[in-house]
């Protein structure tokens, strides 16, 4: 007669060691999200696109591993059409509890990411499915606000707030996506939310149409749409320097310069601004109003805070992201109460696109999708650039102990013109000096662009070479002034020595942008001369990894940058982020 097996024994390192090789599995392996559609090809229910999740650590711990169970498999199942939701577990063997070690408890883990109902066999799921007479007639909440063609194939941006049920349900459905696929993401608690709160939140829904069978009758069960990603955001009031709501828009309202905390522009003394450069309009009726949803039905100025931005893994790659961000910009720039566009802790990836796009909108390139074209803006930015002349001339007009590192913005750029463009492109004051760093570092000839042209500084023979000095101390300055705190500590010398590797890194990435924005454009005029189609290329960054001066901030009208997959972070439903954050000059 055979032996049995011994017991393994687990107060031995040996035995513990046998015991995780036999019962444990990487829980991205083991995770799995599926989304299913009955095709129009057969009226039959089918899998059209499986893929595991890039990060599982949120829900079962950082080692990303599941232990107590063999032949393991955690599927997330989504209806294609509406995200309806079924988590399926299954297993052949789940180990039995010895003393304190007990396999994971997988719907325990996953409680904070799913709704309670989500749990169930995925036969049941299917079978409702296969039967649901309401898929025909399924339209996403809310309304159309952008469209648009990709290979011959057809999509259409939706957005509504959270007062729509259905649109409550697919997000509490979606939310367990961000955490899979975005580092470092959380997901949105709606548990407490209250209807001011649902009527703060939008979700923005892209979806594929699917035309139906040729010379065939309807479907009683097929459903034309299938999700593409999705994107939320949600309103701030925007508060001027007493840290108050302004209760109205006055008709001579001039957006705020003391609110401005890290820009440049702050730190200068104010010049007469031209009024109606970007003075918005009063909304004088509900029926005047483009999209009524205001954040308590009164006509607060406001900021809109994109909060989560993601586009599914099969899907990417296809512009997708450049369309939804697009649809999501001309939203808040066609609101009058929208006086200013931010980003919830955006990552590598996000950061990216924003720039492009907002330096496409900006400079009204061929890349720029239509929706955003703004001639008059693109040609107020585009004139603007550093007067090396000028510069020079009001340096050396200064007594000489005030010249040494002096940076006379006024004679160097036209300021006035900057804060009217910054209030009408409605970019975050961090963001859009950024972009008008990169446009005027393009304007300097490449070969200009190294430290051995910084030798006689603003006494430089050769204008391109002062305007480069110049352009290093306008980059330099922005730095310091968001980093104050963390600098203030160093000695004088480190502190040179820091900033000027800052503003080196700052140049490296702005140029590794251009090459980017250059081949964007080179490819949407390539496809526009041939199939007449204004995509924009892709939405993800290839290539050289993002390095550049960082500076994290406990300020809440700050974007900090993230790290990780394609899209954004988030926030909870009361729009508060997590703070504790210590400011920092960080590269990578």
């Amino acid at each position: 007669m055979a032996k049995a097996t011994p017991p393994l024994d687990l107060a031995s390192e040996e035995g513990l060691a046998k015991l995780g090789a036999n019962w444990s599995c990487d829980s991205n392996d083991a995770a799995t999200v599926k989304l299913w559609r009955v095709s129009e090809k057969d009226d039959a229910l089918h899998c059209e696109h499986t893929f595991h999740p890039s990060y599982t650590y949120p829900m079962f711990g950082d080692e990303e591993t599941l232990f107590g169970y063999q032949n393991l498999h955690v599927d997330f199942n989504f209806a294609a059409h509406d995200l309806r939701l079924n988590v399926d577990v299954r297993y052949t063997k789940k180990f039995a509890p010895v003393g304190d070690i007990e396999a994971v408890d997988i719907p325990k883990a996953l409680e904070s990411f799913v709704p309670a109902g989500a749990f169930g066999l995925r036969k049941d799921f299917a079978s409702a499915l296969e039967v649901d007479q309401s898929a025909p007639t399924f339209t996403p909440p809310g309304r159309v606000i952008h469209n648009y063609s990709v290979s011959g194939q057809h999509y259409e941006v939706w957005c509504s707030n959270l007062l729509d049920p259905r649109a409550q349900e697919i997000m509490r459905n979606s939310q367990v996506l961000m955490p899979m696929f975005i580092e470092g993401a959380t997901v949105i608690n709606l548990d407490d939310a209250d209807e001011n709160v649902y009527r703060r939140w939008k979700i923005y829904l892209v979806y594929r149409l699917v035309p139906p069978k040729p010379d065939a009758p309807p479907s009683p069960t097929i459903s034309k749409y299938s999700l593409v990603g999705y994107a939320t955001s949600y309103r701030l009031w925007y508060l001027s320097a007493g840290r108050a709501p302004k209760p109205a828009f006055p008709p001579d309202y001039v957006f705020p310069a003391e609110n401005l905390s890290s820009s440049i522009t702050a730190t200068l003394p104010s010049l007469p601004t031209p009024v109606n450069s970007a003075s918005p309009t009063p909304i004088s009726s509900p029926a005047d109003d483009p999209f009524p949803d205001t954040m308590a039905d009164v006509d607060h100025p406001v900021r809109e805070r994109i909060s989560q931005f993601l586009i599914l893994p099969p899907f990417r790659g296809a512009a997708h992201g450049t369309h939804l961000y697009t649809a999501m910009t001309a939203l808040f720039l066609s609101d009058p109460r929208c006086l200013e566009i931010t980003v919830e802790d955006p990552n590598e990836a996000f950061d990216d696109l924003r720039d492009y796009l907002d330096y496409a909108r900006l400079t009204n390139n061929a890349a720029n999708p239509g929706l955003l074209a703004d001639p008059a803006l693109a040609q107020g930015f585009t004139a603007l650039r550093i007067d090396p002349d000028k510069a020079r001339d009001a340096i050396k007009a200064m007594p000489r102990d005030k010249q040494e590192g002096a940076l006379p913005v006024h004679a160097m750029l036209d300021v006035p013109a900057w804060r009217a463009l910054h209030r009408a492109s409605k970019i975050h004051h961090r963001e859009f000096d950024r972009v008008l760093e990169m446009r005027l570092l393009s304007q300097i000839p490449a070969a200009h662009r190294t430290p051995a042209r910084l030798a006689l500084r603003h006494n430089a023979p050769q204008p391109a070479d002062r305007t480069y000095y110049f352009w290093r101390c306008l980059v330099r300055e922005r730095l310091t002034l968001h980093n104050r705190d963390s600098l203030r500590g160093l000695e004088k010398e480190e502190r040179e020595e820091r900033l000027a590797e800052a503003v080196g890194n700052v140049q490296l990435d702005y140029e590794r942008l251009l090459e980017g924005i250059r081949r964007r454009l080179e490819k949407a005029e390539a496809i526009r001369a041939v199939a007449g189609d204004e995509d924009g290329g892709r939405v993800e960054s290839r290539g050289q990894k993002r390095k550049s001066a960082r500076v994290v901030v406990d300020d809440e009208e700050d974007e900090d940058d993230g790290d990780g997959g394609v899209g954004i972070g988030s926030a909870q439903a009361n729009g508060n982020t997590s703070g504790g954050k210590k400011a920092r000059i960080e590269e990578e």
